[in-house]
């Protein structure tokens, strides 16, 4: 049960402005004004997303169950995505605030977001929080591009408590039709063509996501989770080595689905628990066979009204065990 009421949840926005002029967009929720203590709670989303995946308008989902409970939750929409400014379009620079015509760059990938987004992101929310220790929760690839982010800069690490993903793989190795379908034929080859006459990736036209999707993004999945290596595009850094390397890793807690076989399955997000090396890791399968309502699929298990009664609790109860502390 929800220690606050809808009512009481404080919703505002937040905007960091990238050097490229790219305004990102952080939907902050909380229930004081004055939440000093409160951990915060940093969200980020996946591909063809954007930070709705964690809430509803209405007062649904992940975000506004973790603020009742008295969190200071920050919700992301990575560039292009969501609330922030400029829209995606085909891959052309923004030019800033004073060229409304122009749209983010849809070029960027993966170096981008893990390289400029985040750190400003990030620094926005610490400041914002005045430093405080804080939980980092993804979804998809979000978890991946977290995860190269701690790679990158392991000194960011010691001010994370624990790290939750939902369905968050990098590579791919189940050969089920729901992968050959989705990710085979629709991401791989048809979303390429698209990719290559739209200069970016149209997912909302297609039916395919909420939020059309950044060419470089795209195509940095593809590699990133068809190789065993993990390499960045942009300049080699060796991501999968870098991991292994860090000498202090968050705890982290994996949520996966016995019958989601194309975008959260157990086996693929085992082996991304593997990619971070020795860590208190736990992986936590949902499924109705498991004792859960329903068998929930990559997106169900955040989305779907039965999570707040089925393994939100799990998850609370896991976020206070690593010190997480409301108001």
């Amino acid at each position: 049960m929800a220690k606050y009421e809808f009512e009481q949840v404080i919703s505002e926005s937040v905007m960091v402005t990238l050097p490229t002029g790219d305004q990102l967009h952080m939907k902050r929720l909380r229930v004081a004004s004055d939440s000093s203590y409160a951990t915060p709670v940093f969200m980020l989303h996946g591909v063809v997303e954007d930070g709705r995946i964690f809430y509803s308008p209405r007062g649904g989902g992940l975000a506004y169950f973790l603020a009742q409970q008295g969190f200071d939750v920050f919700v992301v929409d990575l560039r292009g995505k969501g609330s922030s400014w400029p829209s995606l379009n085909r891959g052309k620079p923004s030019k800033g605030k004073d060229d409304e015509t122009e749209p983010s760059d849809a070029a960027y990938g993966a170096y981008e977001v893990v390289t400029q987004d985040l750190p400003a992101l990030i620094n926005e929310m610490r400041m914002l929080t005045g430093g405080l220790p804080w939980i980092w929760v993804t979804h998809g690839w979000g978890g991946v591009l977290a995860t190269a982010h701690m790679a990158r800069y392991p000194e960011r690490a010691t001010g994370i408590l624990g790290v939750v993903h939902f369905a968050s793989r990098r590579t791919v190795k189940v050969n089920s039709f729901r992968k050959r379908v989705l990710l085979d034929w629709w991401w791989n080859r048809w979303g390429q063509w698209l990719v290559r006459y739209k200069g970016y990736l149209p997912a909302r036209f297609w039916g395919y996501g909420v939020s059309d999707e950044a060419a470089g993004i795209h195509q940095d999945m593809i590699t990133w989770s068809s190789q065993a290596e993990w390499v960045d595009q942009n300049d080699g850094f060796d991501y999968r080595s870098a991991v292994l390397l860090m000498s202090e890793k968050p705890a982290s807690l994996y949520f996966a689905s016995v019958t989601d076989s194309g975008f959260a399955d157990k086996d693929d997000i085992r082996d991304f628990m593997k990619h971070h090396g020795e860590h208190d890791g736990r992986l936590v399968l949902l499924g109705k066979a498991l004792g859960n309502r329903r068998d929930y699929n990559a997106v169900e298990m955040l989305v779907h009204e039965d999570a707040q009664e089925d393994h939100f609790p799990l998850m609370l109860s896991w976020m206070m065990e690593v010190g997480g502390e409301v108001m």
